[in-house]
């Protein structure tokens, strides 16, 4: 999806699989830290934005929120991300979410 190659890239922790239901595909994310910045070249078919934030501004407090969606089917809360002008939900809010416990329960990128 984001087009980047893998080289250089140190991984730290697989997280818990997850089943997408919109795409019927499973994904299994992989933590990691790349030794330089890598290029993302994302593809238009599956990325709609690409959003680069601090871990930090993920470990804030405040960033975990619940809104309500509206959708020509109806309305529904979903907790997510509130970052900076984004609300981030889903199935990457869920990866996220782990991720952001697993940082706080390991004090990884804490300081």
């Amino acid at each position: 999806e984001l087009g980047c190659e893998t080289c250089g890239l140190q991984p730290l922790r697989e997280l818990s699989p997850l089943y997408i239901y919109a795409s019927k595909h499973w994904v299994t994310p992989v933590a990691g830290i790349f030794e330089t910045a890598p290029q993302f070249k994302p593809n238009p078919d599956e990325v709609a934005e690409l959003i680069m934030l601090p871990i930090s501004d993920l470990l804030k407090p405040n960033a975990v929120r619940t809104i309500t969606i509206r959708r020509s089917t109806g309305s529904f809360e979903a907790p997510g991300f509130s970052i900076n002008d984004h609300f981030i939900w889903g199935a990457t809010a869920m990866i996220l979410a782990e991720f952001r416990a697993w940082c706080l329960n390991e004090r990884k990128f804490t300081s």
